[in-house]
């Protein structure tokens, strides 16, 4: 017993050398790259673009026509009146009903391109005067050192800053070595089957595989990722997949006064209580992935844990399952958002159904998903099946240590000299997907500076960009497809 007693301090002593190591290797200083000189650009008269921009009303409505076809072929006609150099220079081919491909060909054809992506849809807007907004959201109103409007952030706000970085380069004489693209899609808003979809397929269909792509996705924030403090430029390297998956449950109809124990709605209701219960397990390398590129600008316990999960994978797991943002870095998610059932307060239900939104994590995919809800459920009255056409895998996961990720890298800190650089995993969908069928290196960010206020008014009210981070955003472009743009950057393992 004694000597049981004076080993266990010798091998705890041991087990906490083996965690600092770990940490020490998990906590190098974030690497650092020179700055580029930061052109100059006019950001106030881009303001007025990006206010003019804001005014046609290119809404898309699921499973609609657009309510308003008309704003998008006059955005056309208002995209060559402002950038008139683009529309001379580039060669411009047209998809779906309103989409672009714009090509600014290299000098050297046979380097892979590389292309930007935006969107030409947003989607509406409540203009009732108990709506909120500070100022109507389709009149581009520039108050308070901002440009407020529907689109601002998404995306207009990037489309105008790419026109406006590709009619720099122009006025000074610029010509890329590898041919570069602007992808403009119509309906991203609505998952982009005329737009990008359609793109990327001729693009596949033409042999044509991408260097690299750039579309929206993570932007430099403050105060978003717990135990990471100053800004943080987030970089999406994937996006989750995605599923609609409708569950019925059936039952016998007849009066409420003499109920069976179980009727539809209480099957529907105990299985969607099930699912809540056993979520999909949690896989935490995308959170360790984000935190080993801050290193040590992390703090110590964070760094400590994470380097660690071997022993606190189950704590950590826990413990970022309880804010929504982290757990849908972690795991799938899986989430009921519309339910329907009865026909009568006194009648019992003939059926009940229920949709869920699925969010999918790599490495899984929507059969994997279908899989788990069945067993989860494992009823046979309920019947679980994915909605037709509503479904995507998630996309493969870019690869960080390559001169296209390091060259962007490089751009944001140039244009943003205080904030750290991570990859991250993209919740949501974007036009991205497509391209990362043909191409192994899409990113997905936006270089504008947002608080968490800001945040909320994608999609929401009060849509707004500062002028400030426009001008931002031009330099960036302008930067990042000078350096994209060189003949010497090459994908390498």
């Amino acid at each position: 017993m004694s000597v049981l007693l004076t080993l266990i301090p010798a091998v705890l002593l041991f087990l906490l050398a083996i965690m600092l190591m770990r940490t020490a290797r998990f906590t190098r200083p974030p690497y650092t790259y020179p700055p580029l000189p930061l052109p100059k650009c006019e950001a106030d008269i881009a303001a007025e673009h990006l206010a003019e921009a804001l005014r046609f009303r290119t809404i898309t409505l699921t499973n609609q026509p657009p309510p308003e076809p008309e704003a998008f072929t006059a955005f056309h006609a208002w995209l060559e009146q402002r950038y008139p150099r683009v529309h001379a220079s580039l060669e411009r081919l047209r998809f779906g009903h309103y989409s672009q491909l714009y090509i600014w060909h290299g000098k050297n054809s046979e380097l892979a391109p590389v292309l930007f992506s935006a969107h030409l849809d947003v989607v509406p807007a409540d203009e009732g005067l108990a709506s909120g907004w500070r100022y109507p959201p389709f009149e581009g109103v520039i108050a308070d050192g901002a440009v407020w409007g529907r689109g601002a952030l998404d995306m207009k706000g990037s489309l105008v800053a790419i026109f406006e970085a590709v009619e720099h380069l122009l006025r000074e004489g610029y010509q890329p070595e590898r041919t570069i693209y602007l992808a403009l899609g119509e309906d991203e808003e609505i998952r982009g089957q005329r737009g990008a979809a359609q793109i990327a397929t001729w693009l596949a269909e033409q042999g044509i595989h991408p260097l690299a792509v750039l579309d929206e996705g993570g932007a430099v924030t403050e105060g978003m990722v717990r135990g990471i403090h100053g800004p943080i430029a987030l970089i999406g390297v994937s996006e989750k997949g995605f599923a609609v998956l409708h569950l019925k449950a059936e039952g016998e109809s007849g009066h409420a006064a003499l109920p069976p124990q179980d009727n539809a709605i209480s099957l529907l209701a105990r299985a969607l209580t099930r699912l809540v219960a056993q979520p999909l397990p949690a896989r935490l390398e995308h959170i360790r992935h984000l935190f080993a590129a801050v290193g040590s600008a992390a703090s110590p316990t964070s760094q400590f844990l994470l380097a660690n999960t071997w022993l606190f994978g189950p704590w950590l797991t826990r413990r970022l399952s309880r804010d929504p943002r982290t757990n849908a870095l972690i795991r799938t998610t899986l989430t009921p958002t519309l339910i329907r059932g009865g026909v009568k307060e006194n009648v019992l239900p003939p059926q009940a159904e229920a949709w869920l939104n699925a969010r999918i994590l790599p490495g899984e995919n929507p059969i994997t998903v279908l899989e788990h809800v069945r067993r989860v459920v494992d009823d046979p009255n309920i019947q679980i099946e994915i909605v037709p056409g509503a479904a995507w895998a998630p996309s493969p996961v870019s690869p960080t240590h390559t001169p296209a990720y390091q060259a962007l890298h490089q751009v944001i800190t140039s244009v943003y000299p205080h904030a750290l650089v991570a990859p991250y995993l993209m919740v949501m969908a974007s036009d991205a997907r497509y391209y990362a069928q043909i191409c192994p290196q899409v990113y997905r960010f936006i270089p504008y500076a947002l608080t968490p206020t800001d945040l909320e008014g994608i999609h929401g009210t009060n849509e707004h960009l500062s002028i400030e981070n426009l001008g931002r955003m031009i330099q960036f472009y302008v930067l990042l497809m000078r350096v994209w743009g060189q003949s010497d950057l090459t994908y390498r393992e």
